[in-house]
């Protein structure tokens, strides 16, 4: 089976198969369509906890999260930093080898796909932190939710 493949934030990114793809295009009277790059972020030092970075789907439709990349300004030491990304409490990475990890001495953890891509309206879409670096936590988080 074949994998589908998608441009987001000038990066192409792999579907797993059986993934659906992102919305068609709309007609003159449809409604605006969606895409573009949601940020959130931590300031400062990086700690473990839950709801850590948190953004709201306010558009009055249903999104298509593409990928997901978090980034740190300083990176972590002695290990990696781990995150999650849970919609309303429920992770959208099911499968806990897809969720973002920076390694230490990296500053991203590139683009992932989630396993549970559809945010519907007027959701909260909440960040964890869920490991940090053994010798240095890392700092400045920015999670980057990349919309299709």
């Amino acid at each position: 089976m074949s994998r589908t493949r998608t441009r987001i934030a000038g990066a192409w990114v792999d579907f797993p198969p059986g993934t659906p793809g992102g919305p068609g295009p709309q007609g003159p009277t449809g409604p605006p369509g969606s895409g573009g790059i949601l940020t959130a972020y931590i300031q400062g030092l990086i700690v473990v906890g839950t709801g850590s970075m948190f953004l709201y789907n306010d558009s009055g439709g249903d999104w298509t999260i593409g990928a997901v990349r978090v980034s740190l300004n300083t990176p972590p030491g002695g290990g990696p930093a781990k995150f999650d990304v849970n919609l309303n409490g429920t992770t959208i990475f099911t499968d806990q080898t897809h969720r973002p990890a920076i390694a230490a001495a990296a500053m991203t953890s590139g683009l992932v796909v989630p396993d549970v891509i559809v945010w519907p309206a007027g959701q909260k879409l909440t960040a964890d932190v869920d490991l940090i670096g053994t010798t240095y936590a890392g700092a400045n988080a920015t999670l980057q939710i990349g919309l299709v």
